[in-house]
């Protein structure tokens, strides 16, 4: 990925193919090394921490909001990219070189001084937060979390970091942008405690721990992407002292995708519906997720729920073990899905394309409703097993694969295979005991 970024900071313009080839597949490539970091971190809970492991259901919704956040990549262009290099080309009043170590360090402190401010409106902001409040969404905090995004953020987060364009590279630029998100992965995590004076100017897990917290006193607090010297400058920085508690202050007590992608959006919606007065209504979406009319921009803070780390208790709706260790595995199935498709995306029809984000949305849905034991779970998750018997039915005739390809698709139908006939047996179950319901409630009433 390093190679790439040098051979493309070469020039002095970067181009949209560029830049759409860059950040949907060279950075995105870098996220199998994420996945085994979590995989690390959760040895290293285990062995030293004897902190729970891994709450499955809450693994599977944070990297479905990640794979959701990717796909818009795979089918359009960074809107991020294409704004940043048409301004840059138009209004480049200040030319720096690429090639100037002063260029990069200035990039560096411009992009995270942005990012400060994305970050800030996110939070201060109800139109933002509804993107946002995913992220803040689960009530644990480890490796998972840093993945956990709305695919909605991208698109009002480029408007911060237009003025960047005026004179840095858009090269540059997209190494910074790209970078700064990597940092912030490894500050999502309970392992690492005090780093001493890196505190003072870097962001660690230490401060970011507050930042996730739902304590009223670390309520909008540090914001900053690599350095906490903004918060310390803009009034934002609140020290670690009391134990966290992680989440939202109005929890979205979920496991589904689409609860946890949209549900705080029709919340709001129902609020802008239901307050009286064009202002009051559209102060629903430019004031903060807390106002309320008579309250503050930002809501009361005393207002917020007092909480307690020693007795608070977690959303935790127990499926069914079966449910869980199965959603792991189709789950980990998709997410290796997911990631061919990535690498492959250039090359295959935009018909497979689309079929195949098709199909990886309606699993991340079925897994949702398994996990969230809703009556239609194993009827959709039947369905699902079937379509993809039915595809790797077209595929094996239509295409030739190679013997490692087929050895693979043979495990993996042998998998659907079986799962179809589990989910058989499962739903005529539940048909006999609707049948059974309705029978003694007929009878019942018929006495």
């Amino acid at each position: 990925m390093s190679t790439k970024f040098q051979a493309i900071s070469k020039n002095s313009t970067l181009h949209q193919n560029i830049a759409y080839n860059v950040l949907s597949l060279a950075i995105i490539s870098v996220y199998p090394f994420f996945l085994t970091t979590i995989m690390i971190e959760i040895l290293i809970r285990f062995i030293k921490h004897k902190l729970q492991v891994l709450r499955i259901p809450d693994f599977i919704a944070s990297l479905s909001a990640f794979i959701i956040s990717i796909i818009p990549h795979l089918l359009v262009r960074s809107i991020e990219l294409e704004m940043y290099i048409k301004i840059h080309q138009r209004y480049n009043w200040i030319k720096l070189p690429w090639d100037s170590p002063q260029t990069w360090w200035l990039c560096l402190l411009g992009v995270d001084l942005a990012y400060y401010f994305v970050h800030r409106f996110a939070h201060e902001i109800n139109l933002f937060w509804i993107a946002h409040q995913v992220h803040h969404s689960s009530q644990e905090f480890n490796l998972t979390i840093a993945l956990r995004h709305s695919f909605l953020q991208q698109y009002f987060a480029w408007i911060f970091y237009l003025p960047l364009a005026l004179f840095i590279p858009p090269s540059i630029f997209l190494v910074h942008i790209q970078f700064n998100l990597m940092y912030q992965f490894w500050v999502h995590t309970e392992i690492i405690d005090n780093l001493g004076p890196l505190e003072y100017i870097f962001n660690t897990p230490k401060h970011h721990r507050v930042h996730h917290a739902r304590n009223p006193e670390y309520i909008n607090k540090n914001y900053g992407g690599i350095f906490i010297i903004w918060d310390r400058l803009l009034g934002t920085f609140e020290e670690e002292v009391a134990d966290e508690v992680y989440g939202l202050t109005a929890p979205v007590d979920s496991w589904h995708p689409v609860t946890i992608q949209f549900g705080y959006f029709i919340k709001s919606f129902r609020r802008f519906l239901e307050l009286e007065g064009i202002l009051n209504k559209l102060a629903v979406w430019w004031k903060g997720p807390g106002w309320r009319p008579g309250t503050p921009r930002l809501g009361n803070k005393e207002a917020i729920p007092m909480v307690d780390s020693r007795t608070f208790v977690k959303y935790d709706l127990q499926a069914p073990r079966f449910h869980q260790y199965y959603c792991l595995l189709h789950f980990l199935l998709t997410l290796v899905g997911n990631q061919l498709l990535i690498a492959y995306v250039k090359e295959l029809q935009q018909t497979i394309v689309l079929s195949t984000i098709i199909f990886i949305l309606l699993s991340l849905y079925s897994f949702g409703a398994l996990l969230e034991k809703r009556p239609y779970g194993p009827h959709i998750e039947l369905c699902r097993c079937i379509l993809y018997i039915l595809a790797d039915l077209y595929i094996s005739s239509n295409y030739n694969l190679t013997a490692s390809w087929n050895a693979t698709a043979i495990i993996v139908r042998i998998i659907y295979l079986f799962s179809c006939c589990v989910w058989m047996i499962i739903s005529r179950k539940t048909e006999l005991k609707k049948t059974d319901r309705f029978k003694d409630f007929f009878y019942s009433r018929s006495r």
